[in-house]
């Protein structure tokens, strides 16, 4: 929405010589994809006014660029292996950094397909056991894949609030539902303060929305046909966890007519940017992007990756156990749903025009 309703009202350049300008904005009347622009310049009592067109689209936010990305520093305590199915780049590495010197640390043998990039200057790796990055060994590994000093890149804040109007199904409540059975949770909620312990499989359907406050803990298995998401920006990430203890797969919505409006939501799997979230389970599919608080992973998971994964927290990311990413991400959504919260302009040369 244009302020003021569009105008800029004239803004002086030079008093001496009474160059100055006064501009008009307003949304295309049969194109609202498209913002005209008017501007009148004066000069010395003459006044010239043009018009162009500008295209509005979505902005493509750099962080998705990496397989992993984190604000606060990584460790893997074992072995990890990051793998891809077409290219190198698809398991790139980015790290901030900013609070720790250690920006990457590997406690056993270093296998990594993509690059790492780091934007702490004075942050260093530590690689405890044999290095192969980008296909190099060694030293050369280092030399040629890890770049420290970055240009920083923007963690883009995540517009959680867009998905409650699909939570339309049922509240979670422990005292009408037994969360010891299986369970299937299509488009629900769980209300804050109620911190359920699911102890037995839940298959996710559509929209699981989570308020914060929460301590969510899922027991077993967890299958996720659609998306979760946390209330936005209530309380820290102290003040809300999500466990995972069983086995995770991210997977497509189902079919049914239902979720068509979800449908048009794509590319994140799970965007809780106030939460910590563990998996101490395997995890065999992710099917776009995890975007929480703090991340945790262990156990020995094969995985593929279809998003990116990012931690918002300056805390470390954990990846534990002998983890292997597979991270599939060559035909990825560009801007995935949630953070689609930026605009850009672009000029179209063909609709400028000479008015008086």
């Amino acid at each position: 929405m244009l302020g003021n309703n569009g105008t800029v009202s004239t803004v002086s350049l030079n008093a001496a010589t009474g160059q100055s300008f006064s501009a008009q904005l307003s949304m295309n009347a049969s194109n609202p994809s498209i913002l005209d622009v008017t501007v009148t310049g004066n000069c010395q009592g003459m006044a010239r006014t043009i018009r162009a067109g500008f295209n509005i689209a979505p902005y493509e936010h750099p962080i998705f660029k990496y397989g992993l990305a984190t604000k606060g520093p990584i460790q893997f305590p074992n072995n990890p292996t990051t793998t891809t199915v077409t290219s190198n780049w698809e398991a790139d590495i980015y790290t901030e950094s900013s609070s720790s010197m250690v920006a990457v640390q590997v406690g056993g043998n270093t296998n990594f397909d993509g690059d790492i990039s780091i934007g702490n200057p004075s942050a260093v790796v530590d690689f405890a056991g044999s290095v192969q990055i980008g296909g190099d060994t060694g030293q050369a590994a280092i030399d040629n894949h890890v770049s420290i000093g970055v240009e920083p890149v923007e963690f883009p804040a995540a517009d959680t609030s867009r998905f409650i109007p699909y939570a339309t199904g049922p509240e979670v409540d422990s005292t009408t539902m037994d969360l010891t059975k299986g369970l299937t949770l299509t488009n629900a909620t769980i209300p804050a303060g109620t911190d359920p312990v699911f102890d037995g499989t839940v298959i996710i359907e559509g929209v699981l929305l989570i308020e914060q406050p929460n301590v969510v803990t899922f027991n077993r298995n967890v299958e996720l046909r659609g998306i979760m998401v946390g209330e936005n920006g209530v309380y820290s990430a102290s003040d809300n966890r999500i466990d995972v203890a069983g086995n995770f797969a991210s997977l497509p919505l189902p079919s049914d007519s239902q979720f068509d409006a979800l449908r048009h939501e794509e590319g994140s799997s799970i965007i809780v940017p106030d939460f910590q979230v563990s998996f101490t389970g395997n995890y065999s599919a992710i099917e776009g992007v995890v975007a929480a608080g703090t991340l945790h992973f262990s156990g020995n998971a094969s995985a593929v990756v279809k998003g990116s994964l990012i931690s918002f927290s300056d805390e470390p990311t954990v990846v534990d156990g002998n983890v292997s990413l597979t991270f599939d991400r060559a035909n990825s959504v560009k801007i995935p749903a949630g953070f689609d919260t930026k605009r850009i302009l672009a000029y179209s040369p063909s609709t400028y025009s000479m008015v008086y």
